[in-house]
């Protein structure tokens, strides 16, 4: 009973005890709310919300469920993000890799709690029933009628017939109270325009046994050398990537998605069920034509790479309230978005946009997003591009990181980098096969494999017209990455592979001709007719690349935030965990007259050259170089500024080859560790090494001086098995009665702490837990470091080394840290 009571006033003061805070956000509606003073929320009518596509008005009745009202930092707060993101990157500084909570990036930079109960209340008091309000105080969803909505917004909701298409839209901007002026960021919800896909499928593709290659994922992890670190057990394991979606994907009565494990089992992989969330207050979409492709594909293909990490499906009836959704309920610290429109059309929602993607950085989110699939011209489709150079958004975000596209250049000799008969996994890549920018349109010079397609094919890329260049992507032009001198935030970051007319990427999805929807994979990956399920786009890279950063999450222990910062500093550092994608273009035919196509001009867009370009970015990577490569080099984050760190801070890199290390039992091998000053570095820089836990009773050993050293690993002739020498006490017929005393003695050193004056006892305490500790030989407190470094005691509990593990090389020099790890396999 003492035990209890003396526990309690430590359990009342936990819980009472005030967390640390900054100061309570500053009210910003002055006074009350006057419903008949208003201001028009300018930006807010869709482009495609034309008079010559209006229908009349929609039925008063219609109900509009989900709508969200977000709103804008104050400048302050503004400034204070800025700071913070760039702090959360620099390792120097307290707050790198610090992360909140949407609760702590609410209290901080969201509105005031006075502020959105007025907010509340003015909605409420219209009639609209509030459904959700973010965590982060930063938006507030609702729903209501089409009369109530009208009525709020002081607008009318018409019918609009597009291409065919049926839709409806708010006729004319928006009204809000004067009192909510500089609060409110932008509506979403009043139109059913949606954000497109990027996958794109092969045209007319009728594979009878055509003799064609095709990408599985066995093909994808040759080809971006994923092996070693699966080999290593980097896949994903305790990770999570959150796919958004705007779709119903095929579920059986089980809950299993059928799709989705039917592609696991014919491409080897263990069988791992998505998760799905569907957004709170909204509509469940049902299963739609025009996106049920690109949900399989990203779901399929996140899963391929991080084959065993959690893949989360967030679903609604718009892309971009799934994504809303995802950073504010934190569901995952990697998020795949494989849609998007170009920055003209999206216009009305950029303020949105750009505040979601700096709250899921700041809590350690990375948004990985396609580029689009219509070359430089953004804005078009079809055959031939009339609206000029455009990019993508929310890729053109600089809290996104951009994914474009790159075409396998194999055309002329395919026998030397395929195999005459695929594995049990169906894969047949024998090698990495060198790229060069996708361009499958008809037309333009330059398509190394033939053009094929029947609209504008070619991965997006250029430069931003409302973003400036980030810190990050400044460093390029002063180190050898030739980036555009433009003052703009430039995409694509990196490029894989993209095309679906040469060596596409196989899926498993729903034919929905006739309305109707049935499985295609029905014999191996064809259909019954033998036909093929062949995508491709910028779509495929982004649930792949989304994957590859959840192995860096998996391999660092932790979230990354905005990976741009590391990814351009580790190109900058000459590293190879990039293949610099050098040929091709990502040029289309346009229109002479039209902008940027004046007379003389036949297509627009960029040439891939060496280091950074418009076509590729910083090219493909090297996955296991990437990964392993990731902690060897400082993110480029000094400054809190747009143009702040143009790259110029003293920074050494670290590299170790090879990266894979064969070693027998009983012997040594050694590798070359480097050191690669860069940005005028002078310093020393020490060097330790570890082994990782699973290589039981290895040692190493880093020997020699200056920025070439050598790392040379000790594995035994065969590793101890059974417990060490104090467990095995407790093997034998005393165990028992040993187990009992050491029990004993925990059980009297808790209640010496509860009784009064535990604190003059707790030396004594201490003691009792000590003899407990030794009892059981738990290492309790123990710690080993050394430069020459064991994994343990040599006591392991298995057969003997496994077949491979990795090794860790920690450079450091002053306040700057960095590590490099290769992967020891045992013979």
């Amino acid at each position: 009973m003492r035990f209890a009571l003396t526990l309690a006033p430590l359990a009342l003061f936990l819980v009472i005890a005030p967390a640390v805070s900054r100061a309570q956000t500053p009210d910003r509606i002055a006074g009350t709310v006057d419903n008949s003073r208003r201001a028009a929320l300018t930006g807010s009518v869709h482009p495609l919300a034309k008079p010559a596509y209006d229908r009349g008005r929609v039925d008063a009745a219609m109900s509009l469920p989900r709508i969200v009202l977000a709103f804008r930092p104050s400048a302050a707060q503004q400034a204070d993000l800025d700071a913070l993101l760039a702090q959360q990157q620099d390792r120097s500084s307290p707050n790198y890799h610090r992360w909140l909570t949407p609760e702590e990036f609410g209290s901080r930079f969201g509105l005031s709690q006075t502020d959105l109960a007025k907010v509340v209340a003015w909605l409420q008091g219209e009639g609209l029933a509030v459904v959700q309000i973010a965590r982060s105080r930063t938006w507030v969803a609702f729903g209501g009628s089409a009369a109530q909505v009208a009525a709020a917004f002081q607008t009318e909701l018409h019918r609009y017939d597009v291409n065919g298409e049926a839709h409806y839209a708010n006729a004319s901007a928006p009204s809000l109270p004067d009192a909510f002026a500089g609060l409110v960021a932008g509506i979403r919800g009043l139109d059913d325009f949606r954000p497109a896909p990027r996958a794109l499928a092969k045209s007319n593709f009728t594979s009878s046994i055509s003799g064609g290659h095709f990408i599985v994922p066995d093909d994808f992890a040759t080809l971006y050398d994923l092996k070693p670190l699966y080999s290593a057990g980097v896949d994903g394991t305790g990770q999570k990537v959150a796919v958004m979606g705007q779709t119903d994907v095929a579920v059986n009565g089980s809950g299993t998605l059928t799709d989705i494990q039917t592609f696991r089992s014919l491409s080897g992989l263990p069988a791992n069920n998505p998760q799905i969330v569907l957004v709170s207050g909204s509509k469940d979409p049902g299963m739609l034509a025009s996106d049920i492709d690109e949900a399989n594909l990203d779901l399929e293909w996140a899963g391929a790479v991080a084959r065993n990490a959690t893949i989360v499906y967030v679903n609604s009836t718009d892309v971009f309230n799934s994504l809303q959704y995802a950073v504010d309920q934190n569901l995952a610290p990697v998020i795949s978005i494989s849609y998007g429109g170009c920055e003209a059309v999206e216009s009305g929602g950029v303020t949105m946009l750009q505040s979601l993607g700096q709250q899921a950085n700041a809590q350690g989110i990375t948004i990985v997003a396609a580029t689009g699939d219509d070359g430089a011209a953004d804005c078009d489709s079809g055959m031939i591009a009339t609206q000029g150079l455009a990019v993508d958004i929310p890729a053109s975000l600089p809290s996104v990181t951009a994914v474009g596209g790159t075409e396998f250049n194999d055309c002329a000799s395919p026998a030397s980098y395929w195999s005459a008969s695929n594995n049990s996994d169906n894969g047949s890549v024998l090698s990495y096969i060198p790229e060069v920018a996708w361009n499958d349109s008809d037309g333009v010079p330059g398509v190394p494999c033939g053009a094929g397609a029947t609209q504008l094919s070619a991965g997006g890329g250029g430069a931003s017209m409302l973003f400036p260049k980030p810190a990050w992507q400044a460093i390029a032009t002063g180190s050898g990455l030739t980036a555009a001198n433009d003052l703009k935030r430039d995409v694509p970051d990196v490029s894989l592979g993209a095309s679906a007319d040469h060596d596409g990427f196989l899926i498993c999805t729903e034919s929905h001709g006739s309305g109707s929807f049935t499985p295609t994979c029905v014999n191996g990956y064809r259909e019954a007719n033998n036909d093929l399920s062949v995508f491709g786009g910028t779509s495929m890279g982004v649930p792949t690349f989304a994957g590859m950063v959840a192995l860096i999450n998996q391999q660092t222990g932790a979230r990354q935030g905005n990976i741009n910062y590391t990814l351009y500093a580790l190109a900058a550092a000459s590293t190879d965990a990039f293949h610099d994608v050098t040929s091709g273009n990502n040029m289309v035919p346009c229109q002479t007259g039209t902008p940027n196509c004046p007379s003389g001009t036949n297509a627009i867009g960029f040439n891939a050259g060496p280091g950074y370009d418009l076509a590729t970015g910083l090219g493909s990577v090297d996955a296991n170089n990437l990964v392993t490569e990731w902690t060897s080099v400082s993110p480029t984050s000094l400054g809190s500024g747009p143009s702040a760190n143009s790259g110029s801070v003293p920074d050494f890199q670290l590299a170790i080859s090879p990266q894979r290390l064969p070693i027998s039992r009983g012997s040594s091998g050694m590798a070359q560790i480097t050191v690669t000053p860069f940005n005028g570095f002078s310093g020393t820089v020490s060097l330790t090494c570890s082994v990782g836990s699973a290589l039981t009773g290895a040692t190493c050993l880093v020997t020699g001086s200056g920025n070439a050293q050598t790392l040379t690993v000790m594995v035994p002739a065969a590793a101890s098995t059974g417990p060490g020498p104090w467990l095995q006490i407790f093997s034998g017929p005393t165990g028992a009665l040993l187990l009992s005393a050491a029990a004993m003695l925990l059980l009297a050193a808790l209640l010496l702490l509860s009784a009064p004056g535990a604190a003059a006892r707790l030396g004594r305490v201490s003691a009792g837990v000590a003899v407990v500790c030794v009892l059981f030989a738990a290492g309790c407190g123990a710690s080993q470091s050394s430069s020459s470094t064991s994994n343990g005691n040599g006591n392991g509990t298995g057969g003997g080394t496994p077949s491979s593990s990795s090794v860790s090389v920690l450079g450091t020099s002053g306040g700057v840290t960095h590590t490099a790890q290769i992967v020891v396999t045992v013979n």
